[in-house]
């Protein structure tokens, strides 16, 4: 029987391998792009905070419709989750709590920007945790797990799969099986 740990390694090796032709390319860029994000979001983060500290102090204790308190309380919200979780503090940690946020669009935007200089995919960018001194992948997110005893895609090995196979990477027949329509997540 096939155990979603073999199949997770399996299609991580293919990640690896397919990441690795640009491994140069990652390296040389990675740190500047992490940099340059980093600046341009905690630039309007801050500007934002400003605008909502205003809010909050002259327009938020109105009764009724609060169009100026609300959506600058919306764009805090946004700009929280748009900041890696490393780099919030104070405020900016109790926005992204109070919906669920971790560095899910950081690494989003991230992965965009590697796939664009790169030609990668950025399904198979997005689903990297970690990546070494010489860009090459360290470690991935969970590709394949066990759902109470059924074997399933994640949400990133799905990505991965599918942008391998579009690459004309091959994968095993058990991994091509998990990529039948998604049974219980759309119910």
């Amino acid at each position: 029987m096939t155990t979603a740990e073999k199949l997770n390694s399996s299609l991580a090796r293919k990640l690896h391998g397919y990441l690795s032709k640009e491994s140069v390319a990652i390296d040389s860029n990675l740190d500047t792009l992490v940099e340059e994000y980093e600046s341009a979001v905690m630039g309007l983060f801050e500007w934002q905070d400003a605008v909502h500290s205003n809010a909050e102090n002259w327009y938020s204790g109105n009764i009724g419709r609060r169009p100026v308190y609300e959506i600058s309380s919306i764009l805090m919200v946004a700009l929280s989750m748009m900041l890696p979780d490393r780099r919030r503090s104070g405020r900016a940690i109790q926005f992204a709590e109070e919906v669920g946020a971790g560095d899910q669009v950081a690494n989003a935007h991230l992965a965009t920007m590697l796939s664009n200089i790169t030609g990668l995919s950025m399904p198979c960018l997005l689903a990297v945790r970690e990546w070494d001194d010489e860009g090459y992948m360290v470690s991935s997110h969970t590709l394949v797990e066990d759902s109470g005893g059924t074997l399933r895609l994640s949400m990133f090995g799905r990505g991965v799969a599918l942008s391998l196979l579009e690459e004309g990477i091959e994968l095993e027949e058990e991994i091509l099986m998990l990529l039948s329509p998604f049974d219980d997540e759309m119910a």
